[in-house]
């Protein structure tokens, strides 16, 4: 009877008695905690959700613990689908879907302790824009790692967004599936020179004429705004970071149809896009770029390309003769055979070729 009474005591103090095991900490971050890192044009006006709408639009953080679900869904109003990769330590990135079905999706490192995520818009404005709504992780953010302020702004058509970079020949046709603005020029350029990114693109736009043959609507026309299909909110360049660097690469979508654009109608559209930059980012290089896909041989007789190349070289000569010391011409070999993405766009192979000699041109000049 003594034992049976010494038992129970002993029961009922081990029920008694606080838990030991660990408990998981839930911390939900909002969209405007100052450790989260915003790359690119973010409309920042609700605390409750950011919009981004251009491709290579980044969410960075870091923090300590297992688990993080993200909530990114797609704003209304958009027609297509859009995808995000998501780069996490030193892991092999991977996309999420987010169309407008999706309200988060969660992120598991194979290991707790302190991680660095990264989140990319890795698709174009056409589908659609992202609404970021903030983290819930299982764990706590920390302070992101220091790093420079290195910063290249990419201004182009599709080539610049990635478009078709990851079909297997030219004969696919646009897909959100095979754009991936992570693996663009730019991008690779920007990541070999440990650097920030902004890229203004949009396919099929022209500096004076679109691939559609119209002259609205311009990049060199909508370049100011935060969404480029809206022109209620505009850029506020005299708060926004400065990029050291600006490619200016147009002109592929203009000299895509017949006839072609008169030289003196695009060099003017050229010289005074040109003076909105350099008004904006006095310091800056800026590089003037045409991509890999013009040509002499299409549309045949024209000549696109020794056109389109020398009418850059004249807008840039505009400037040099009144003194600019830092405005350079970059012009990639044409693409080839093996180097050919959906719809004729250069694939991975050529985006990457691009991307390291551009680094090296940046590279020769400002000492990064």
């Amino acid at each position: 009877m003594r034992y049976l009474f010494l038992f129970s005591i002993i029961l009922l103090l081990e029920q008694c008695a606080p838990k030991t095991s660990a408990t998981k900490i839930s911390t939900k971050v909002e969209p405007t905690d100052s450790h989260l890192v915003y790359t690119g044009r973010f409309l920042k006006t609700d605390p409750t959700g950011f919009l981004c709408s251009y491709p290579g639009s980044e969410i960075a953080f870091e923090y300590e613990g297992a688990a993080c679900e993200v909530f990114l869904e797609q704003a209304p109003g958009a027609w297509g689908h859009n995808y995000a990769l998501v780069v996490v330590d030193n892991e092999t990135p991977y996309k999420e879907k987010v169309d407008g079905t999706t309200k988060s999706f969660k992120i598991s490192p194979r290991s707790s302790g302190k991680h660095k995520v990264s989140i990319v818009k890795i698709t174009e404005s056409n589908q659609g824009k992202f609404l970021f709504k903030g983290l819930q992780l299982e764990g706590k953010l920390v302070m992101p790692s220091s790093g420079n302020n290195r910063l290249i702004e990419f201004i182009g058509n599709s080539i610049t967004c990635g478009y078709g970079i990851e079909g297997e020949s030219h004969e696919c046709k646009f897909s959100p599936e095979t754009e991936n603005a992570y693996y663009s020029y730019a991008a690779v350029a920007s990541r070999k020179l440990n650097a920030h990114y902004h890229a203004i693109a949009y396919s099929g736009k022209g500096m004076y004429r679109n691939y559609d043959r119209t002259t609205k609507e311009t990049m060199s026309l909508i370049y100011d705004r935060y969404f480029p299909d809206e022109s209620e909110h505009t850029w506020d360049f005299k708060t926004a970071p400065l990029p050291q660097v600006v490619v200016l690469s147009l002109g592929t979508n203009d000299f895509s149809q017949l006839p072609s654009p008169d030289s003196i109608v695009f060099v003017n559209t050229y010289v005074n896009f040109l003076k909105r930059l350099r008004y904006y980012y006095p310091e800056a290089w800026i590089i003037c770029m045409e991509g890999p896909m013009t040509s002499d041989s299409y549309p045949a007789g024209v000549n696109a390309l020794t056109k389109v190349t020398s009418y850059i070289k004249a807008s840039v000569g505009v400037f040099e003769r009144k003194g600019e010391k830092k405005m350079l011409l970059y012009f990639p070999p044409l693409q080839k055979a093996g180097e050919l993405g959906c719809d004729w766009h250069p694939n991975l192979k050529k985006h990457a070729a691009m991307g390291n000699e551009l680094a090296e041109l940046i590279k020769s000049k400002l000492s990064w």
